[in-house]
């Protein structure tokens, strides 16, 4: 009986162990996804991105990887691996990722165009809301334009 106490006793101290253990990997990852979030959108942001639109999808691909005995955030592929870049093996950037988003059909519009400069005698929507009733009419008498 006296070992069986002890045995039961170990069980529960190992128990407890582990689920303190499983909790500290939970913080951790979840730093590790933090830390790779911010810089996800400094990249998004430094490509003309949109970080509250393209940042939620970027963050899917993210996962924690186990290299060399030490932990790393990068992008996964398909299969849930880590994605390569190249032929040499080098790891998919979050850089490449935001560049493949860039010249995706589907993500382009959240990105900024190539050039924000309107045409002469052109004033934006809430340029011309700004304006003064006198100064849309003149504006309009002019041949100006308002877009949207």
């Amino acid at each position: 009986m006296h070992d069986l106490n002890g045995l039961t006793q170990e069980r529960d101290q190992l128990a407890a162990e582990l689920k303190k253990n499983r909790g500290r990997m939970v913080q951790l990852e979840e730093a590790f996804r933090k830390s790779f979030e911010a810089q996800a959108s400094a990249a998004i942001q430094a490509a003309g991105g949109n970080p509250a639109l393209l940042l939620p999808i970027a963050m899917q691909d993210v996962k924690i990887f186990e290299e060399n005995e030490s932990f790393i955030a990068g992008i996964a592929d398909k299969q849930g691996g880590k994605r390569i870049r190249d032929v040499k093996g080098a790891a998919f950037t979050i850089q490449d990722l935001v560049g493949e988003m860039k010249s995706s059909p589907a993500f382009a519009r959240a990105f900024d165009g190539p050039s924000k400069t309107l045409a002469p005698n052109t004033r934006t929507r809430a340029d011309f809301d700004g304006m003064t009733p006198a100064e849309q009419m003149a504006h309009i008498k002019a041949g100006g334009r308002v877009v949207d």
